[in-house]
């Protein structure tokens, strides 16, 4: 059910699509009646809301603020909908987060088949994004909440729980570093090393620590994936610096070492549990935030290996 107005709906999607007969296929309309409305829309506003060229539709500016108004509906709307759900109990509903690519191993994904279990009825959208991305996500009400790593200080965005996550060196078991409880930048010299690179957040903050140190490490390939970096660590083909939230569920199976760096034992990283101060969770969404700030506590002491 949907209270939307039709002229808004068809609207939404030509705007989506650039096009009277994509949106008429998506919504199973004949394109006729989707440019019908189209044009009593143009001509009860009184003023174009697309520019017609041979290769599709434009939005103009009058276009564009329908557009952006539009989807400030759509988001209120799917809010009050949850509102709907929520009255009900926890029957029925529908929950969108926002993880990290490190998240989406292990213990995540578990805790969602656990919670999925115990509410059938309640469907949870895991959207994967770019750590930086995250943020304007929950703010701009595209997920209910969000988990990310060192999240900005932002007024229209609060933290409510977090754990650390250091950095460290990451090897196989078997490695002659694994053993240790903590090995300095000079001790990686003599391995072979494969260097996080450009645009990882993560080269951030290991080129101060790299400056910084008297040992200069040569690197024997370099990748900006830290899905490859713990592949090719697993493959033998030598070392890495990573966070204790990338490798976790390695760790945990026992597949790689983790190893703290000293040097930057005073400077982890925050894995934040982040929501938006304008918006009220629905009791499922609390309680799977709940359920995934225990799973947070839980992990400090492997994010923080000993």
């Amino acid at each position: 059910m949907t209270v939307q107005s039709r002229i808004m709906k068809y609207f939404m999607a030509v705007a989506r699509c650039g096009s009277i007969r994509r949106a008429s296929e998506q919504l199973g309309i004949a394109a006729s009646a989707v440019d019908r409305q189209i044009l009593h829309a143009e001509a009860e506003l009184g003023v174009p809301l697309f520019e017609r060229h041979p290769s599709g539709l434009q939005m103009t500016a009058a276009g564009e603020l329908l557009f952006t108004t539009g989807q400030k509906w759509e988001r209120d709307w799917t809010e009050t909908q949850a509102g709907f759900n929520d009255l009900q109990g926890l029957k029925r509903g529908h929950i969108t987060i926002a993880i990290v690519d490190a998240l989406t191993r292990g213990g995540i994904p578990k805790l969602i088949g656990q919670f999925r279990k115990s509410y059938p009825g309640i469907v949870i959208a895991s959207r994967v994004m770019d750590n930086h991305a995250i943020a304007g996500a929950v703010t701009e009400r595209e997920a209910e909440f969000g988990l990310l790593l060192d999240p900005p200080a932002r007024r229209d965005l609060i933290v409510q729980s977090y754990t650390t996550s250091p950095l460290g060196i990451v090897c196989p078991p078997d490695h002659p570093l694994a053993a240790r409880s903590e090995v300095r930048l000079g001790q990686c010299h003599d391995y072979p090393f494969i260097m996080p690179a450009p645009p990882l957040a993560l080269r951030r903050r290991l080129d101060p620590l790299l400056s910084a140190s008297l040992t200069k490490i040569a690197p024997v390939t370099e990748t900006d994936s830290i899905r490859m970096i713990r592949s090719l660590i697993g493959a033998g083909v030598g070392i890495s610096i990573l966070l204790g939230v990338d490798v976790l569920s390695e760790v945990e199976a026992g597949s790689l070492r983790f190893v703290p760096l000293a040097e930057a034992r005073s400077s982890p990283a925050m894995l934040a549990l982040a929501v938006s101060r304008t918006r009220i969770l629905t009791s499922g969404a609390r309680l799977l935030a709940a359920e995934i700030e225990r799973f947070l506590a839980g992990s400090h002491a492997a994010l923080t290996v000993p």
